[in-house]
């Protein structure tokens, strides 16, 4: 089991890591990134994280395959990854972190294509 919580903290820095280049490039507060990091693994650390609650439902598609086999952790992983993707690449996510900025040159946008037109 040593190796699954190996491959968790792996997965966690790795996350870190896309999370902030993401950050980066987007223009947004690189801290927020730093800032979650160490909450999640404080909370992880603590055993407050809830997983113990929400393993039920995000490992149930592996359960169809035998407890600790490969198949069972590669269903699960690409899962979870699926999971996490679709919310990182997510436009309702992107916009609500951009928040009063997008609106703004949105704003900016439609008065200076206006001011064009008339």
């Amino acid at each position: 089991m040593k190796i699954v919580a190996q491959a968790a903290l792996v997965g966690a820095i790795v996350a870190y890591i896309i999370s902030w280049r993401i950050s980066l490039k987007r223009n947004w507060f690189w801290l927020n990134s730093v800032f979650i990091f160490i909450l999640i693994y404080i909370l992880k650390l603590y055993d407050l994280l809830g997983w113990s609650q929400l393993q039920k439902v995000f490992l149930l598609p592996g359960s169809i395959f035998r407890l600790n086999t490969r198949t069972y952790y590669v269903t699960n992983g690409a899962v979870m990854l699926a999971i996490g993707c679709f919310l990182l690449f997510s436009g309702k996510v992107k916009k609500f972190i951009d928040g009063k900025k997008a609106e703004e040159k949105r704003t900016a946008n439609l008065k200076t294509t206006k001011s064009k037109t008339s």
